[in-house]
């Protein structure tokens, strides 16, 4: 069959849209310390989530995991998680 495979589209979860579901494509640092951070807070790769808000003043992001209670995470965490629609 002939046809383009599209690219997911990806976008930090700094810059994902409020309120929308987003799932976890990826994680772009390999730091066990972080990547075990994120498990606690479950948020691993397929993992939906909601972006609660974001607040600027604090440079932090407030997200829902699925099946997780609401994390708030700093500017710096969110650039290194790579979500997709």
């Amino acid at each position: 069959a002939k046809g383009k495979v599209s690219e997911p589209r990806l976008a930090t979860l700094a810059d994902a849209p409020v309120g929308k579901s987003l799932r976890v494509a990826r994680v772009a640092v390999q730091a066990a310390e972080f990547l075990q951070f994120l498990d606690r807070c479950g948020i691993t790769p397929g993992v939906m989530l909601t972006i609660d808000r974001k607040e600027p003043a604090a440079d932090s992001i407030v997200v829902k995991p699925a099946n997780s209670p609401v994390v708030t995470l700093g500017r710096g965490a969110a650039v290194k998680i790579l979500v997709d629609e």
